[in-house]
């Protein structure tokens, strides 16, 4: 019986341990996602893209992971910049997901230390 309780506890610790490295990658990555998302909305088709790459890295990582409050937003960007020609409008929309974004990452994190 304390081999169950053993093998339940791991998972659990190294779901953190992959969580933490998840989030650290994740706060690098926004930091760069940052730099191509301005870019983006200037009209660099390249930083679109790249924008893109992240967004979906991103978001395929918190998927595998569980972290579904991240997942979303980045989803919800991935929609708009698949859907192609930009609007004021959709850029407005991807700024309060990126917000989200932030806001989601900081709550995941702090989750993982409680």
């Amino acid at each position: 019986m304390s081999q169950d309780s053993g093998s339940q506890r791991a998972p659990s610790k190294l779901n953190n341990i992959l969580g933490g490295r998840f989030i650290e990658r994740t706060r690098n990555e926004l930091t760069v996602m940052h730099t191509h998302w301005r870019a983006a909305r200037d009209g660099d088709c390249l930083a679109t893209e790249q924008f893109l790459q992240f967004a979906h890295r991103i978001g395929g990582a918190a998927a595998m992971l569980g972290f579904e409050q991240v997942g979303e937003p980045v989803r919800c960007i991935e929609r708009i910049l698949r859907a192609g020609v930009l609007s004021p409008a959709d850029w407005s929309e991807i700024d309060a997901h990126m917000s989200q974004l932030q806001n989601a990452v900081a709550e995941a994190e702090e989750s993982l230390t409680t």
